[in-house]
């Protein structure tokens, strides 16, 4: 998962990767099936990245979905314009939204300055949202299935399955 090393993970690079985002509005959706139960993945040492995406910067990146626990709670890190937030499921419900075998929809919309997030069809936080100025280069990047860190490649990578990923406007989740 972490080290750089047996990783598989799809990696696109290139200014093309911006033809892809609108930061003003749009929607990312895909289906996550969970490999782990709760038990088993508050064991992980570290977070596992569904998706990250970067523009020419390293630093900079303008669209996330992690897994992970903390202190017991089952925690998704998302973010669309490089605006951090943290999702915490209810206790007790974990492994029914989320445990081995379970497939849970993630859908991430974004209009104006409102940023959604719904889980299986059902909105579970919003926050605002500022549409930012990214600066698409070769160095670009977008990852389906693991972290970029710096130029050194793919790591965290998710050892979930993840299927059915569009990217593109504003449907119905």
């Amino acid at each position: 998962c972490c080290s750089n090393s047996g990783n598989a993970y799809y990696k696109f690079t290139g200014a093309a990767v911006g033809s892809i985002f609108n930061f003003s509005q749009g929607q990312i959706s895909f289906s996550l099936t969970s490999r782990s139960s709760m038990a088993q993945r508050a064991l992980a040492s570290s977070y596992r990245s569904v998706l990250d995406v970067r523009d020419g910067n390293p630093s900079n990146h303008l669209v996330t979905f992690t897994t992970q626990t903390n202190s017991g709670s089952l925690v998704f890190m998302y973010s669309v314009g490089g605006q951090v937030q943290f999702y915490y499921a209810p206790k007790g419900t974990e492994n029914t939204l989320f445990g081995a075998g379970v497939t849970m929809q993630v859908t991430l919309t974004w209009t104006g300055n409102t940023l959604n997030l719904y889980l299986n069809g059902t909105l579970v936080k919003t926050t605002g949202y500022t549409a930012p100025q990214p600066n698409w280069t070769s160095a670009s990047v977008f990852d389906l299935g693991a972290y970029e860190y710096q130029t050194y490649g793919g790591y965290d990578s998710c050892d979930d399955v993840i299927s059915e990923l569009s990217v593109g406007p504003i449907l119905q989740p």
